[in-house]
């Protein structure tokens, strides 16, 4: 095996990767190899292309030890390729991650959505349990909204920070350290919006060895999956501004509980929307 990815070699990789069912193995493989080589994800994929018998992908030796090792470390230690490439693309910027937030989904996305319908420039934003800070980077750099970021993990808000300083919206977003379980952070907001841990205490155990290689405390939700719904729905009620409203995104076959869980709480104008699979995963409610 020489230095250069030979095509035989591409395609040994995309078998191994595709056996571990992660999704594209042209994706995955493609950020992998762009975060050895440094290249962007769009140059690499388009680089590939002509990739032949005749024609190998040129690389160092070094460059084609680590990829080696990142195909490894994906395939047999069941290591999220995003952890391996410490970045992300979400809403259509790469965000860092690391093993100390959730990888950001595509479904998420459908939230951010849904929450610029919802904001105008100047609004206030608190984004509860933001990881990586992908939800509220994101509707600051779309919406010009102000935001807080909140987590009670001090390495996810490290992540956070770091990502907001990538952006360039130190301006206009700051984190906060703060267990909503335990405390509420002050002020008034238009929008509070989170993704908080959802999966229930049975759902753990049915969990792939990828999803459990993420944070248990970004995904653990109680015996029901619902005690951070419960807990934030009560106490941001007095947070919101007249007509403000409180977004989440919840589990699958979660979003009638979590709706209840708003109406009990007095929220009014309580709606729902589909994610990319069509499967009810955002709900919100307006405070009148």
């Amino acid at each position: 095996m020489g230095n250069d990815l030979s095509l035989s070699e591409y395609r040994e990789f995309l078998s191994r990767i595709k056996a571990a069912d992660q999704g594209d193995e042209r994706v995955i493989f493609a950020a992998m190899l762009a975060s050895v080589i440094g290249k962007s994800f769009e140059e690499t994929r388009k680089n590939l292309i002509f990739l032949s018998e005749k024609t190998p992908f040129f690389m160092s030796s070094s460059e084609k030890s680590r990829l080696l090792n990142m195909v490894f470390d994906f395939c047999e230690k069941k290591i999220p390729y995003q952890y391996l490439t410490g970045e992300t693309n979400f809403y259509g910027r790469e965000f860092f991650i690391d093993k100390n937030v959730l990888i950001p989904r595509n479904d998420t996305e459908i939230v951010v959505e849904k929450a610029l319908s919802f904001l105008k420039k100047g609004d206030s934003v608190l984004d509860l349990c933001c990881g990586s800070g992908c939800i509220g980077i994101t509707l600051a750099a779309e919406s010009g909204a102000e935001v807080i970021l909140v987590d009670f993990s001090l390495s996810a808000l490290k992540t956070a920070e770091k990502n907001i300083e990538k952006f360039g919206l130190k301006s206009r977003c700051r984190t906060f350290f703060s267990d909503v379980m335990k405390e509420f952070p002050s002020g008034k907001y238009d929008l509070i919006v989170s993704n908080p841990p959802y999966v229930s205490k049975k759902e753990m155990k049915e969990l792939s060895d990828y999803v459990l290689k993420e944070p248990s405390e970004a995904l653990y939700g109680g015996e029901d999956g619902l005690d951070f719904y419960r807990v934030i729905s009560e106490k941001c009620f007095s947070a919101l501004s007249p007509k403000g409203r409180l977004l989440f995104e919840c589990g699958a076959c979660q979003a009638r509980d979590v709706s209840h869980i708003l109406e009990v709480n007095g929220f009014s104008n309580i709606g729902t929307a589909v994610d990319t699979a069509g499967i009810e995963r955002i709900v919100w409610g307006c405070k009148v």
